[in-house]
């Protein structure tokens, strides 16, 4: 039967290296208005469909948060009428912990924006403001401006110009790119919606040893704030295909940064060896291709979370201290992707050597199929509304901003 655990206890477990999960189960807007930092959001309609992908390992320790206790303990019987043997349900539930005047945070997938404000202020990532874009754009400088969004946000409006690269493709992308492109000085411009993936993409860039790299300030929102009009309707185009220097060229410092952040290369035996021992010891694989490559064929069991969009991830890797990992194709991606995890945090992250096509090439099978899920992000805002969130999300930064 599911047990109490005290606010007390439950900041402790989530400060330690214990495995485990807390489960926020009120309504997605409950959520974003108000929330405990690292926890996950799954609203209760969505228990059943979600919990057991999330939780595949019954015996974690799993904590359940409603808006006040009865609800807390309500959610937590749900945990186990879905398998779960480890289900804690916070005193007092989320009301409670904020009257005891304990930290919450609101917004959308927190960790991850949190984690990029961290890499613009500890890796000097740098930033071009949207009027001097706007200003560049018009003039002689040569600029090449590169949208880390996925396909779909890109087709719906773009900065004029701008070229459709998902930031997980970046790493891959930018030598063929770079190789179009006439001899002489170039800006590479990164952008996003906001603030969060123009920010980890260029510092992505900046590994691969690119110069004049920088990420666009406030993204598409900022130019629109600044007065500035976006082309509607584009055509993100078709998925790119690489070059062969390009993908040795980024294998190769890939290869470098796996051994600098500590991210583990798996051969597919090893891979066997940890999917044999899931049942005790949780193991997430993230395939971080583009979905197409998904869904024409994965490793069974794999999640699809494309590069780009692992700063939001938090729907998807619940349990705090356990295994990732990633695969691609190669090797490039799944390194870049872990990487990132490994630095937001996640202290066991591997990637798979080979990928998907060394997996097939030992005889064993791929699914097929798959959704595309697509990104939802903070929907259309008003004038007012963009302000304040680009204000909240470089609020995060402040902390890391401090001497």
């Amino acid at each position: 039967m599911a047990e109490l655990i005290t606010a007390s206890d439950l900041q402790q477990l989530m400060a330690s290296n214990e495995l485990h999960a807390v489960i926020d189960v009120r309504p997605t807007e409950d959520f974003r208005a108000g929330q405990i930092f690292g926890s996950t959001s799954v609203p209760a309609l969505e228990l059943a469909e979600r919990l057991p992908r999330l939780i595949p390992v019954s015996s974690v320790l799993t904590a359940a948060i409603a808006e006040d206790a009865a609800s807390s303990s309500g959610a937590a019987t749900q945990f186990e009428q879905l398998g779960l043997t480890r289900v804690r349900w916070l005193e007092g539930g989320y009301a409670g912990w904020v009257e005891m005047e304990l930290p919450t945070i609101s917004g959308w997938s927190v960790p991850g924006k949190d984690f990029s404000e961290r890499l613009l202020i500890q890796e000097a990532v740098p930033e071009i403001e949207a009027d001097e874009l706007a200003e560049r754009l018009k003039g002689t400088e040569r600029t090449i401006v590169l949208d880390a969004r996925t396909p779909a946000e890109f087709a719906k409006s773009c900065i004029p110009g701008a070229r459709s690269v998902p930031g997980g493709e970046l790493p891959l992308a930018i030598t063929d790119i770079l190789a179009e492109e006439p001899a002489g000085e170039v800006t590479v411009v990164v952008n996003c919606a906001g603030r969060t993936r123009s920010i980890v993409g260029a510092f992505q860039l900046q590994r691969l040893g690119v110069p004049n790299v920088t990420a666009l300030r406030n993204g598409t929102m900022g130019l629109m704030l600044a007065g500035h009009e976006l082309q509607l309707n584009a055509d993100p185009g078709a998925p790119q295909k690489y070059s062969a220097h390009a993908v040795s060229h980024a294998e190769r410092v890939a290869d470098e940064i796996a051994a600098r952040d500590g991210v583990r290369v798996l051969s597919v035996g090893e891979l066997e060896r940890l999917r044999a021992n899931a049942d005790r010891a949780p193991l997430y694989m993230v395939d971080v291709r583009l979905p197409h490559e998904f869904i024409a064929g994965h490793i069974p069991g794999a999640l699809a979370c494309p590069g780009g969009q692992i700063p939001f991830s938090d729907d998807q890797i619940a349990i705090r201290g356990t295994t990732i990992v990633t695969v691609c194709d190669g090797r490039a991606r799944a390194i870049f992707a872990a990487s990132l995890w490994r630095r937001m945090g996640f202290p066991r992250v591997a990637a798979l050597n080979g990928g998907v096509a060394a997996w097939a090439a030992a005889g064993l099978e791929l699914d097929e199929g798959g959704e595309d899920r697509p990104f939802v992000g903070g929907g259309s805002r008003t004038r007012e509304q963009m302000i304040a969130y680009l204000s909240w999300e470089e609020a995060l930064g402040e902390k890391y901003r401090r001497p």
